[in-house]
């Protein structure tokens, strides 16, 4: 006995919802005429493809239509069962060649099909039947033909709608998906305009503010701890590449492989989330971090203030963060150094407490802003400074003499102390003048490149034949680009000057403790490491209890601290009773 099978498919996802006509009418007509004949539909045998094309064959490539012919070609639909879908262009939508050679290629394989719109019945010619073949062909051709050219009205009609409506939307600000705002914003029917909605928009400038500091793996975990929404990498991909957190609509359009992709963007569609600095800061943040020396995860609630920023005075290795319990309960971080716990060899350093090593930090800030006298450490005076070798030059008269090397330059302008470094970063004049200069620069060459660009343009009008020297494209093309280069440049500068900005006031120790007691406090004391390239290189006296580091910023030494620590309660001069209440 023959088995029935039937087809259903819809171009539109919409289609596809309950209730939705398309989906009713199909399977009205198709249960309709297998009743009239007689023949059973096992609700199995129905497939359904949702949202795909039979325009470009797309649902003969992928989708149940394949599994239908695949099924057909290893027999397991045999000669003599049927097929039924409501027309031919469900099936198939492609110009008429392709069309008859998938309708074609079932019925040569026995099977009969049936259009349950017409009730016409197709199959392959043959001596009982008596089809006759030319007309079962004409007929094929003529519904192909018109399925293909009712198909292409339809996308031709579609593209041309949503060409206008981003038109509108970027030349009159006419919304166009009311319907269907981005998270952070929601539309309001009565004012016809979007709005922000408040609590989600915190979310992603809680999320961008993050991501100056730490990667997106953490800010994600961070933000799903109170989040309405639950947030993953892809969510975070599209706020970043549609830039509608800026206000802008990302518009789209669809290659010739039917693949969605850039067009451009229409500025000022949706109110801003994000300002255009934090949004600056945070991508910039991000390419550092993927550009990075030094490696190592994120402590939990940001603990380690010193990240990237730590090395051993011994053998220069980095210094890993531990946590280790005690036989109460307590957890005590330590730093032990990477060469003799990793490696086993090549280092003697002793590991020493965290506290250690936030007191010796209080304790420089404290020398570095009080006005008060103060005894230092005898170490602290055997301030380097190293012979730099210069290369003398002999003239014919026998004197010697020597021109200022970058050596000369550099040390003029590095700083003497820890000190002068915190007025320098925190007056931000001398840096400021610098970058000053930079952009000044850039923007002459960018005038003077866009004037080129100009001057190019009118040119065109000389070429009256309508042939253009390939010279002369090149030219245009080279000039481009450099207004692209400079243009890039200039963003990237302006957001290293944000970056570098000092984003926190150190007064005295007391601000760093306060600071301290917040992670987001803690990711600003890193930050104001990492983005000022300061390094300490620490020596633990285990014997004496006394911790020893040696500051360096951009890896010249500027500054050395040293400090004598009782065993219980080592902070108690600066007010802590006890830093472990982080860790535990």
């Amino acid at each position: 006995m023959p088995t029935a099978y039937a087809y259903i498919r819809y171009s539109s996802k919409a289609q596809g919802e309950a209730g939705r006509d398309s989906v009713d009418r199909q399977m009205a007509s198709i249960q309709a005429i297998t009743k009239q004949q007689g023949i059973e539909l096992p609700p199995e045998n129905i497939y359904s493809d949702t949202g795909i094309s039979a325009h470009d064959g797309s649902n003969k490539r992928k989708g149940k239509l394949k599994e239908l012919i695949d099924m057909i070609s290893d027999m397991h639909i045999k000669e003599g069962d049927y097929i039924f879908v409501e027309s031919i262009d469900r099936l198939s939508r492609q110009r008429l060649l392709q069309a008859k050679e998938l309708v074609n290629g079932i019925l040569e394989k026995g099977v009969i099909l049936i259009t349950t719109i017409d009730g016409q019945r197709y199959e392959k010619p043959n001596e009982t039947n008596r089809i006759d073949d030319l007309q079962q062909d004409i007929l094929l051709s003529v519904i192909a033909k018109r399925a293909y050219e009712e198909s292409n009205t339809k996308s031709v009609r579609r593209k041309s709608a949503w060409n206008r409506a981003k038109k509108l939307a970027e030349e009159e600000k006419v919304i166009f998906n009311a319907h269907n705002p981005p998270y952070g914003i929601r539309y309001n029917t009565e004012l016809n305009c979007f709005e922000i909605e408040e609590e989600e928009a915190q979310e992603i400038r809680d999320f961008f503010e993050s991501l100056k500091y730490v990667g997106v793996s953490l800010s994600i975990k961070k933000l799903n701890a109170y989040s309405k929404r639950k947030w993953s990498s892809r969510n975070i991909k599209h706020l970043i590449d549609t830039k509608y957190v800026l206000g802008a609509y990302m518009a789209q359009r669809r290659d010739e492989n039917k693949k969605k992709v850039f067009e451009r963007y229409i500025e000022n569609y949706y109110p801003q989330i994000v300002s255009y600095e934090l949004f600056n800061e945070a991508i910039a943040a991000m390419k550092n971090r993927a550009q990075r020396k030094n490696y190592g995860n994120q402590s939990v609630g940001s603990l380690n203030i010193f990240r990237h920023s730590i090395k051993c005075e011994y053998c220069q290795a980095s210094m890993l963060f531990e946590k280790q319990t005690n036989p109460k309960g307590i957890v005590y971080p330590y730093f032990q150094c990477y060469t003799r716990k990793e490696l086993k060899n090549g280092c003697d350093q002793p590991r020493f407490r965290f506290d250690l090593a936030f007191g010796l930090f209080l304790e420089l800030i404290y020398q570095s802003t009080t006005d008060e006298d103060f005894n230092v450490h005898p170490w602290q005076n055997e301030a380097p400074n190293p012979e730099l070798q210069h290369e003398w030059i002999t003239r014919e008269s026998g004197m010697r003499y020597r021109l200022p090397t970058q050596e000369d330059i550099d040390e003029e302008e590095r700083v003497e102390n820890f000190k002068e470094l915190l007025i320098k970063l925190l007056s931000n004049r001398e840096n400021q003048t610098k970058d000053n200069k930079k952009i000044v620069e850039l923007n002459n060459f960018l005038l003077e490149q866009k004037s080129y660009r100009e001057n190019l343009m009118k040119s065109f009008a000389g070429f009256t034949s309508g042939v253009i020297p390939k010279e002369f494209l090149e030219v245009v093309s080279k000039t481009e680009a450099n207004i692209n280069d400079i243009e890039q440049n200039l963003a990237e500068l302006q957001t290293q000057i944000n970056i570098k900005k000092t984003t926190i006031n150190i007064y005295s120790e007391n601000d760093i403790v306060d600071l301290y007691k917040t992670e987001d406090g803690r990711l600003k004391i890193n930050q104001f490491f990492v983005a000022n390239d300061i390094t300490f290189k620490f020596n633990f006296d285990k014997t004496t209890r006394t911790l020893f580091a040696k500051i360096f910023q951009s890896d010249f030494e500027i500054d050395r601290i040293a400090k004598q620590f009782s065993l219980h309660n080592p902070l108690k001069e600066f007010g802590i009773n006890n830093l472990n209440e982080y860790f535990n």
